[in-house]
């Protein structure tokens, strides 16, 4: 140990002595250690780390299914639900919940709350209890024992300033009492979304018992003791089987999809997570060659001092110990700096991911991500000071003792140039990764996405039921709302519709769908189509191109013929072509016969990179629903006009409140989160390699040039022109690229075929970025040979040989 701590406190102070190599050396490592650091925080807290829930190994999420349906996975029934409880042995429990929202008003100002109305058993199935008072019982279900309120943490410190006295309080949740129960913990986010406020009793109307064909429920489940997820699916099969026997009108051809909650809540997340995290073991590597390359050159300029001690009887042993401590000591300083840098970095990372990563992945530094941060720090020393170790340890004492610094100097010069052909093969990699994911995004971006978004505001407005009891009153809440709106300085049109595209707000479902033939009824296997209630102006406003016929208007009231609008897609699927004009459906949800009125352009709702499929509009005054979106498009900034939209509001109802105000430019921009958070940072990785491999290229270069001083002046005393010595220098440093970029081909060929599914409009193998790239490698690589060969240029023959 005593010999151990010297050889430490020798290479700190070899370290000291030579601060340039040091500081190099040390931020290299910084990088290296600090972007995996980072990047594993996120991966150990999304894909690693279990929910925070009991045992969550035992729960599943359960859906309905249907194979000829455009969504394999789609919401439960109420009544399907209930069935699947009373005869499931496999789970404990199951549990349904739906989000919800409503207007809380007594508080200040009326404001929208994003709820959740839970089934009584679903805190104890997740075995999480509150902070507070008590959660949701099964008795809660009760229609008149359901007016009671757990708050989250987060809704309780903001809004009640943690006042422990909120138990019993009554809040009016769209003007009717509710009376809180209890304060969730700070950590409890459930379904995984932060923005949720409260959870409430979920009621099943008599109607939703009996309409098994209306699902809007998520269902979640824990396994009994000694159940398995196999054993599940088997028994959830042959329920559905037979639940499709009894109602062969709702149920038939439908089947029940399960999947384990970690895997669920993971969503999009894994693939980019785990790309990125090998992207950043890539850049780790890089940075480990060039320190070895770097500690190569150092170990062949104290060739001597190693022969002289081997030579007074230090072993093999001992001498790859003294390399390998000063390796160690570079690692430990890279991994310090390289954990403060994954303190900003983690922050970085899970802004750019919010609007993907489960709201309860608490991204951050803690004692997991130090242990592994100090495992990195342990195989950067390994692989850093092997090689420089190994070869100072082995070489022959004499011959280093008569040459001196250059004793192995052409081996290990060839050593490094092996380090930085790896290094430029792998940079290669990520920067056709990183070009391929932006070029991917640039696709969205320019993606037309069937509207024209920009001077467009949207504000989302639900009506409380209690308040407004039938279709009148809701047609007539919105009807007048635009009409008013629409006489507003600096408005241009205005228009409702009840999902706006890339809106995850938004009321989305399907309805059963069929062209209109003898029979007056739909088949149980009808398809289900995305189905939309929209106001007239609303194709207009948003910009919509109207295909052939007409929009909306006065004419389609309650009263009148059933009307609907189609969109590209569904008239070529059904009809083969755009002339559906005045064709008759059959639409389910209590629509029936309809008569199209019009085609319109194809809008992407699922978002810029999904491709748009079939649907159709019903109007609002034929179909009124008390959720709605209003557009309105402005002659100038669209956001300046929220503050009228919202007097406009007011002035209709004081009790409203607006659930969401955003412009279409943000929503848009909102949209391309997960594509902009893998690009930035696998492009940010692959900057910091070519960097990091330019600086290799030019080390390697400049320690030929130095070794090979007394060569060039001889050349240059036999008559060589500096411009020889010039190119000389530059054709050995475009050789080493060039052939880095042969590995890398290589390498990036079979690579890129996992980014497959996170490209748009572009082939893994696209021969654009890889030329492109290339050219890129070839071009740096040659500005990092120009100062060594423009010193190489003007050595002077008489200095050079004097020197020997």
């Amino acid at each position: 140990m005593g010999s151990l701590m010297a050889d430490l406190r020798y290479a700190v102070r070899g370290l000291v002595k030579s601060p340039g190599f040091s500081v190099v050396a040390v931020l290299t490592l910084t990088l290296g250690i600090g972007a995996n650091t980072a990047i594993f925080s996120t991966v150990d807290a999304v894909l690693l780390r279990d929910p925070p829930f009991q045992e969550p190994g035992r729960l599943v999420v359960l859906w309905e299914q249907n194979p000829t349906q455009e969504r394999l996975r789609e919401p439960v029934s109420a009544a399907n639900f209930r069935d699947w409880r009373k005869e499931s042995r496999v789970f404990q429990d199951l549990a349904a919940w739906v989000p919800w929202g409503h207007t809380l008003t007594g508080e200040g100002e009326p404001q929208e709350i994003e709820s959740v109305r839970v089934s009584g058993t679903l805190f104890s199935l997740l075995g999480v209890g509150p902070r507070l008072g008590r959660a949701i019982l099964a008795e809660d279900e009760q229609p008149g024992r359901d007016q009671v309120l757990v708050l989250s943490h987060a809704f309780w410190v903001q809004h009640f300033a943690a006042d422990p006295r909120i138990i019993g309080r009554v809040l009016r949740l769209d003007d009717a009492p509710l009376t809180v129960i209890g304060v969730m913990p700070a950590d409890f986010r459930f379904p995984g979304n932060e923005r949720v406020a409260m959870w409430l009793p979920l009621t099943f109307s008599p109607s939703e018992l009996v309409t098994r064909s209306e699902r809007r429920f998520q269902v979640i489940g824990r396994l009994a003791a000694g159940q398995s997820y196999p054993r599940a699916r088997e028994e959830m099969a042959t329920i559905s089987s037979r639940l499709a026997l009894a109602h062969p009108a709702s149920n038939t051809g439908w089947g029940v999809s399960l999947a384990p909650l970690r895997e669920v809540m993971a969503g999009t997340a894994r693939r980019p997570l785990l790309i990125l995290l090998g992207a950043a073991g890539f850049v780790l590597l890089i940075a480990c060659a060039n320190v070895a390359h770097l500690s190569l050159a150092r170990a062949a300029h104290r060739a001597r001092e190693l022969g002289i001690r081997a030579a007074l009887g230090a072993g093999q042993l001992r001498l790859t110990r003294l390399l390998l401590a000063e390796s160690v000591v570079l690692a430990c300083l890279g991994g310090l700096g390289g954990v403060a840098l994954a303190f900003g970095g983690v922050d970085v990372v899970a802004k750019l991911g919010a609007a993907h990563l489960p709201a309860w992945s608490m991204v951050r530094v803690d004692a997991r991500v130090l242990g592994f941060a100090a495992a990195a720090s342990a195989l950067t020393a390994l692989a850093c000071g092997l090689a420089p170790a190994f070869r100072a340890s082995w070489s022959d004492p004499r011959a280093s003792i008569e040459r001196g610094s250059g004793a192995s100097a052409s081996g290990v010069s060839q050593l490094r140039q092996i380090l930085i052909v790896g290094e430029i093969g792998i940079s290669f990699i990520l920067l056709v990764g990183a070009g391929l994911l932006l070029r991917s995004f640039d696709n969205l971006v320019r993606e037309d996405p069937g509207f024209q978004p920009s001077r467009l505001l949207a504000a989302t407005i639900f009506l409380p039921e209690h308040k407004y009891k039938d279709d009148i009153q809701e047609e007539a809440f919105f009807a007048t709302l635009l009409e008013r709106v629409r006489g507003a300085p600096g408005v241009l049109t205005a228009g409702a519709v009840t999902s706006l595209p890339l809106n995850p707000l938004g009321i989305d479902y399907a309805l059963p769908f069929e062209v209109a033939g003898e029979s007056a009824s739909l088949p149980s296997d009808a398809p289900r189509i995305d189905f939309r209630v929209a106001s007239p102006d609303y194709f207009r406003t948003l910009g919509v191109p109207l295909l052939g016929g007409r929009d909306f208007g006065e004419r389609d009231r309650d009263n009148t013929p059933r009307v609907v609008i189609i969109n590209r897609a569904l008239a070529q699927r059904f009809f083969g072509s755009t002339f559906a004009i005045g064709r008759h459906v059959l639409i389910g949800g209590g629509i029936g016969r309809a008569e199209i009125v019009a085609v319109v352009g194809d809008v992407r709702h699922g978002g810029l990179d999904a491709r748009p499929g079939p649907e159709m509009y019903v109007p609002l005054a034929q179909y009124p629903h008390g959720g709605m979106t209003v557009v309105v498009r402005t002659r100038g900034d669209p956001s300046a006009l929220a503050p009228v939209l919202k007097d406009q509001v007011r002035a209709i109802d004081p009790t409203l409140a607006i659930s969401q105000l955003t412009t279409l430019p943000q929503l848009l921009s909102e949209s391309l989160s997960r594509q902009r958070f893998t690009s930035i940072l696998l492009g940010s990785f692959a900057a910091v390699a070519l960097g990091v491999a330019s600086l290799g290229i030019y080390g390697v270069l400049a320690y030929i040039v130095s070794q090979r001083t007394r060569e060039i002046g001889v050349r240059m005393a036999l008559g060589a022109r500096p411009l020889m010595m010039l190119e000389w220098v530059l054709r050995r440093g475009l050789a080493l690229a060039a052939i880095g970029v042969g590995v890398g081909l290589a390498g990036a060929l079979l690579v890129t075929r996992l980014l497959a599914g996170l490209l748009h409009e572009v082939t893994p193998h696209d021969p654009t970025t890889f030329v492109g790239i290339a050219i890129l490698i070839l071009v740096v690589a040659s500005l990092a040979c120009a100062v060594p060969a423009a010193h190489a240029a003007r050595v002077d023959p008489m200095v050079a040989l004097r020197s020997e």
